[in-house]
């Protein structure tokens, strides 16, 4: 699916040892000319499946890592060049090599897939979401490809609600209904990746005013509600499970 009017290259990202080994060994080259503090693909692959991963799992869009699946696609793109230009097509080495470039494809193509069915159950939330982050100068929540596809989807659905039924009610109920945000609150399992988290508050259930805190030390493994962890989330010091 696109994001815009452009076209858009496939889409690509895995963090086996098998998939780090074989784009290092195919960009053993270009990183010799990068300065030392240039992200290594071992680590562009291993941060792209955390982020795939909390994707996932968490209930709501988390903000972006197009930095991240950009960067991917052009590695894909010089794995690609090397097995077409590679002259024993029939190796097993070959085969590996393309199967996985398979498996990357498949954990980037599964994280825009998520994060698209996400805004299209509700993009005029994650619109003005984003927007307000950006007037807090925070991290931004979506890509400008994602922003111009939610907008076009909202507008879309704004024609053919109001060509199907809502031109004919009366001007006061001519309202594009918009999902209210779900406050159910949902429990997530997550893995605590640092130390020194410290501790979050979650609600007490014999008493709806009162909070209990939960020590969150590093390695355990917590079911908690989202919305105690969310920005330890966002901070990558949990891992969402």
């Amino acid at each position: 699916m696109e994001f815009d009017d452009t076209d858009n290259n496939g889409i690509g990202g895995s963090s086996i040892d098998d998939a780090i080994d074989i784009i290092d060994n195919i960009t053993e080259d270009d990183d010799d000319d990068d300065d030392d503090e240039a992200i290594t693909p071992a680590e562009v692959l291993a941060q792209m499946t955390v982020a795939w991963q909390n994707e996932l799992s968490a209930p709501v869009l988390l903000p972006h890592k197009y930095d991240l699946v950009d960067c991917i696609l052009d590695q894909i793109s010089g794995m690609e060049e090397n097995i077409r230009n590679d002259r024993r097509k029939d190796s097993l080495k070959n085969a590996i090599h393309k199967m996985e470039l398979y498996r990357i494809g498949f954990i980037t193509n599964d994280y825009i897939r998520e994060r698209l069915k996400k805004i299209e159950k509700n993009p005029k939330r994650w619109i003005n979401e984003d927007d307000i982050r950006k007037a807090e100068e925070r991290e931004e929540l979506l890509d400008p490809r994602e922003k111009n596809f939610a907008k076009r989807f909202f507008n879309s659905t704004a024609a053919l609600m109001g060509s199907c039924f809502l031109d004919e009610l009366p001007p006061g109920l001519r309202k594009i209904p918009i999902p209210d945000e779900d406050d159910i609150p949902t429990c997530v399992f997550i893995e605590v990746k640092e130390d020194g988290v410290g501790q979050v508050g979650v609600p007490d259930m014999s008493d709806p005013t009162a909070e209990i805190l939960i020590n969150l030390e590093q390695n355990s493994i917590h079911l908690i509600p989202y919305k105690s962890v969310a920005s330890l989330v966002e901070a990558n010091s949990v891992l969402l499970l």
